[in-house]
């Protein structure tokens, strides 16, 4: 993508600031007037956002359940913004 002056692509708003500030030659566009950084999507002012999913089929198991809670529990914030996303409001 970077070395194709006319691509659009779509990644997190996190990685592409991330790569931007390290010299890789993207560049962040805004949408709706919004510009896209990590504090506009954390407060919901970037329109343009997607949700993690986990994904499971049938009923959960209790080893399941219980990595599902450790998964939104602010235990893994650190670790989902070192990843470069938003992590769930508390």
């Amino acid at each position: 993508m970077a070395g194709n002056p006319h691509a659009v692509g779509f990644v997190s708003v996190g990685t592409a600031a991330y790569e931007a500030a390290r010299g890789t030659p993207i560049k962040l566009l805004a949408a709706n007037g919004k510009v896209a950084t990590m504090e506009n999507v954390r407060r919901g002012d970037f329109p343009i956002v997607r949700t993690l999913h986990l994904v499971t089929e049938g009923k959960l198991d209790p080893h399941t359940e219980a990595f599902i809670a450790f998964c939104q529990s602010a235990e893994t914030h650190d670790l989902v913004t070192e990843q470069f996303f938003v992590p769930l409001a508390p």
